[in-house]
């Protein structure tokens, strides 16, 4: 099973982004089945790991995507 952000469906395949390994492309023909997931790809409980100016930071990040 690979998660990641999905960038582009054509019609033979399938482009995610991950973290483990970037753009990665999927012929249609290997995919048995593909949808949203109801959980964040955030790793649970990474806020409180980070300090206060890092958790802006990130914030800051995703609100410019």
């Amino acid at each position: 099973m690979h998660q990641g952000r999905q960038i582009d469906v054509g019609e033979g395949s399938i482009e995610i982004y991950t973290l483990a390994k970037g753009f990665v492309t999927f012929a249609k023909e290997n995919i048995a089945d593909y949808g949203l997931i109801k959980s964040s790809l955030m790793p649970e409980g990474l806020e409180k790991n980070l300090t206060d100016s890092d958790l802006k930071d990130l914030l800051s990040f995703l609100l410019e995507r």
